[in-house]
């Protein structure tokens, strides 16, 4: 018998979410292609060059953001970060910071009124809901943080925030502004991506997108949709686009560059219902708003899943790949697709987010746990349709690495898999808890 999650996963087969990006179902309202030779003048009647608050954003973060760094050329817009001869004095609040880099930012302006805002919602020049897709080219050094983003004071939804080694999405919801989560565990839920050859961010362009609808968010990397999250009720009040390219303290690098090709604003071809009643948001004394009144009943949180997609391919192989990262664990690490083709191992743990797998194969799939010598394990057999392979026995091997040998018929496909559990009698100890010792201990 299907659980229920099979159930769900096959009746959402053909749902826009698992697809790569439809751009039929969006209306381009705002198409900054960055084709001409010009400095930031350009675009000082659609973007400004610095927060509305200040030129650099506190924290561990170093840049001064002036246009002087915001320049067209070959193409595409240069957000350039360029180290000062000497640290330039910046005052914020009581504070004196000293600033190390000077670098380039993009805050929208607006895109025309917005027709989906709310009523309640203050009047400003943020979008609500949309696709939200940029193409651009990361930095190389060390120490940039490079990011694209929707900030909606103080809430956001983080389309990227890039190193080297990759980069990571986030939702960051605040209760007491025009977000309500609706139910929700955590304010804020943050997953990172990786690939094994880093270097391709620096060197290639890449697109990274967000679609924003009431009660839903998809994050995607090249099309395809790397991150679908429900978790979070929206209730659509205008959020600001900003492109930026952070500077941290620890950086050394003389100079580098956010290549970006184009920035692309799209708004839904048929307006979605709002999943709250009119009443919305309305600001109180010192800025901040009352949660509106919900007038329809909440829906539990949904629990996330890891759909997978299983088939006989040409060449004696299965075809085996990632269709839908559903509410994924918070602060999970994933890789990222290649080609459109999206791989990555299947990880058992009591917090990794639950693995189903269709199988579209009229035969039913073999399978067999093997340990890093080959040695078989476990093994057994799936059926076609829904098969959820983390609800087998494989939960009770010891932590480690494994390989699951797939076979359909004379196709086989080899999946690697990670046993993470919590040892034993993991807790700290009485003695390991007591202060550190404030002089030197004896040698003998």
């Amino acid at each position: 018998m299907l659980g229920l999650s099979c159930w769900l996963y096959l009746s959402s087969l053909s749902s826009h979410a698992q697809d790569t990006l439809n751009y039929a179902n969006w209306r381009l309202v705002q198409a900054e292609e960055f084709n001409t030779t010009s400095d930031s003048s350009a675009l000082a009647a659609r973007w400004r060059l610095a927060y509305p608050w200040g030129r650099n954003l506190g924290g561990y973060e170093t840049e001064y953001y002036t246009g002087s760094q915001v320049t067209m050329r070959n193409g595409s817009l240069q957000l350039a970060a360029h180290k000062l001869k000497e640290p330039q004095d910046y005052k914020a609040g009581g504070e004196v910071r000293k600033l190390r880099y000077t670098s380039g930012m993009l805050f929208s302006r607006g895109v025309g009124p917005d027709s989906l805002r709310p009523k309640g919602c203050p009047e400003g020049d943020g979008v609500t809901y949309g696709l939200f897709e940029i193409r651009c080219r990361q930095p190389a050094t060390q120490g940039l943080f490079p990011a694209f983003w929707l900030f909606g004071h103080p809430d956001e939804i983080d389309v990227f925030e890039a190193d080297q080694s990759g980069f990571s999405n986030n939702v960051i919801l605040h209760e007491h502004e025009f977000w309500r989560p609706g139910p929700v565990e955590e304010a804020g839920c943050q997953c990172f991506y990786y690939w094994p050859k880093s270097s391709r961010f620096a060197q290639q362009y890449h697109r990274y997108a967000l679609e924003w609808l009431p009660g839903q968010v998809v994050f995607y990397f090249d099309g395809v949709p790397i991150r679908r999250e429900t978790r979070f009720q929206v209730l659509g009040c205008g959020m600001n686009i900003i492109a930026n390219l952070a500077v941290w303290a620890w950086a050394a690098a003389q100079s580098d560059t956010l290549a970006i090709d184009y920035i692309r604003i799209y708004h839904p071809r048929n307006l979605p219902a709002l999943p709250f009643g009119a009443e919305a948001a309305r600001p109180l004394q010192g800025g901040l708003a009352r949660v509106p009144h919900l007038m329809a009943p909440e829906r539990s949180n949904p629990a996330g899943e890891q759909r997978w997609q299983l088939a006989r391919a040409a060449g004696g192989q299965v075809s085996l790949y990632l269709r839908d990262n559903f509410n994924a664990t918070c602060s999970s690490t994933m890789p990222l697709p290649v080609a459109s083709a999206w791989h990555g191992p299947w990880i058992v743990a009591n917090q990794a987010t639950p693995i189903v797998v269709l199988n579209q194969d009229s035969a039913a799939v073999q399978w067999t746990v093997l340990d890093e010598q080959g040695h078989g394990l476990l093994s057994g057999q799936a059926a076609p349709g829904c098969w959820q392979p983390t609800l087998t026995a494989w939960a009770e091997l010891a932590p480690g690495a494994y390989q699951v040998r797939l076979q359909l018929g004379d196709a086989t496909r080899y999946q690697v898999l990670y046993i993470v559990a919590q040892p034993v009698g993991s807790q700290p100890t009485a003695a390991w808890k007591q202060p550190r010792a404030t002089t030197p201990l004896a040698t003998p």
